[in-house]
């Protein structure tokens, strides 16, 4: 009998090994502007975590009704990543290079071998 817990402690770890870009998780707080009308503010992360970014567009389609997501990028992270949809993702590093590009997500988080993925959208400055 396979032990399966240890499995899906080995692939997580594999995953993590093969992610190798860098990333920010911003939290999204409200604030409000001159009108005491709420609107979104983002908070930049503080800490610096491993991830693992696809630059591949596409669409999803989700339920019956086919609702269809359309997202830029895929981003993996390790599984104890504390990260919600409410976040937004900045990434610090891709292909050993420094970058600063901000994504909001799109999609519900999904635990997927091993990582937890992401679809994402390249948020416009």
């Amino acid at each position: 009998m396979r032990n399966l817990n240890l499995d899906s402690t080995r692939i997580g770890k594999i995953q993590e090994a093969s992610m190798f870009d860098t990333c920010l998780i911003n939290t999204t707080d409200n604030v409000l502007d001159a009108y005491n009308e709420a609107v979104s503010g983002s908070t930049s992360g503080s800490v610096i975590i491993t991830c693992g970014v696809e630059t591949k567009d596409g669409r999803r389609k989700y339920g019956e009704e086919e609702s269809t997501i359309e997202y830029d990028v895929r981003i993996r992270f390790p599984l104890t990543t504390i990260i919600s949809e409410d976040n937004t993702i900045t990434v610090t590093k891709k292909n050993n290079t420094t970058v600063s590009t901000t994504y909001d997500i799109v999609s519900t988080i999904s635990d997927a071998h091993g990582q937890l993925v992401a679809l994402c959208k390249r948020l416009k400055v």
